[in-house]
């Protein structure tokens, strides 16, 4: 049987029950972002949830990457930040599932260390874990004035209450931990990951499916890694 201590993230706040458009560009405003740059899936690119969220953000959008795949790979990350950084962006917001989050938390340290290569990501992958968690790296220095994100979360992955990342690694076939607790807060000022668990809701399938393919995922995945767990481990 599992045991031990869970110590939930400090996420500033959780903004649910209206439509995701209007209620990003509330939040944009409340932050003073006037750049704001979209990440997210071709799926979801293609919903009405992405198109209503543009055209709330009006003035205020500056571009979208919508090429994450699934389990985040370095490449995505590394051309996402690209095209934040040329857009000139001032806040990031992931739009989509477990994928789409995590890479956009990651290129967050992407943007913050002026990373431009896959190889430049070796240095900012999580130590060996400490007392049951996983260290970020020492390396990771956000600059003073750190470009932040929101998700907008449209499966039950809970990306993004979590302050670090699986990232895949495709010169190794491997998936890493990347993390900092400034991809999920910033205690002393109110721009840190904010949640917006709007309309978005709507393109989730019914829970109990949902759930049953994200531990059909998880088992294939420990399975692949030689880990094979039993039912009441999880």
């Amino acid at each position: 049987m599992l045991n031990g201590i869970h110590g939930h993230q400090d996420i500033e706040r959780v903004v649910y029950g209206k439509p995701a458009g209007a209620a990003l560009r509330a939040e944009a405003e409340r932050l003073g972002a006037k750049r704001v740059f979209i990440t997210t899936t071709k799926s979801v690119a293609q919903s009405a949830l992405l198109a209503d969220v543009i055209r709330d953000l009006g003035d205020r959008y500056a571009g979208v990457y919508a090429s994450i795949t699934a389990h985040s790979p370095r490449p995505c990350v590394i051309e996402g930040a690209a095209l934040a950084r040329e857009a000139k962006a001032d806040l990031i917001v992931a739009v989509g599932g477990g994928s789409a989050i995590d890479a956009t938390k990651v290129m967050l340290i992407a943007l913050w260390q002026n990373a431009t290569r896959i190889e430049d990501l070796d240095l900012y992958r999580a130590g060996k874990p400490k007392e049951g968690a996983a260290p970020p790296a020492e390396a990771i220095k956000p600059p003073a004035d750190a470009i932040r994100m929101l998700a907008v979360p449209t499966t039950l992955s809970a990306a993004e209450f979590n302050a670090f990342a699986g990232i895949t690694d495709p010169r190794h076939g491997i998936k890493e931990s990347f993390g900092h607790r400034l991809v999920v807060t910033r205690p002393p000022k109110p721009q840190g990951l904010g949640i917006i668990e709007a309309e978005a809701v709507a393109i989730v399938p019914a829970q109990p499916a949902f759930s049953r393919k994200g531990l059909e995922s998880r088992l294939v995945e420990q399975h692949a890694a030689g880990k094979d767990i039993g039912l009441d481990e999880i």
